[in-house]
């Protein structure tokens, strides 16, 4: 089973530092055990992601619709065929999301 770790940023409190240190050191990260994927980011963090699951688009479109958008498709394909048990994803629109959604 793995392990899904959240950053969940605020908004200009130094989360783009981070998630540029996350993405350029993808390879150290993957050696000890943590994946930083590559799909649904748009820069450096997981934002196409979080946009997913952000509650108006939630409510607007439905749980299920959204589960089996293309973006939310890739990464799960992503994660999978990584053999690290530990998953970090990074974006300060997760703290849009539904608790319970995600």
């Amino acid at each position: 089973m793995k392990t899904i770790i959240l950053h969940i940023g605020r908004h200009k409190s130094g989360t783009t530092s981070l998630q540029k240190s996350f993405w350029g050191n993808r390879d150290v990260l993957q050696k000890n055990g943590i994946y930083y994927p590559s799909s649904s980011r748009r820069e450096c963090a997981h934002h196409l992601f979080s946009e997913e699951l952000h509650q108006d688009n939630v409510l607007e479109q439905g749980l299920e619709k959204i589960i089996k958008s293309d973006v939310i498709n890739y990464l799960m394909e992503e994660i999978q065929k990584n053999n690290s048990d530990t998953i970090l994803l990074s974006s300060e629109g997760f703290q849009n999301c539904n608790s319970k959604d995600m």
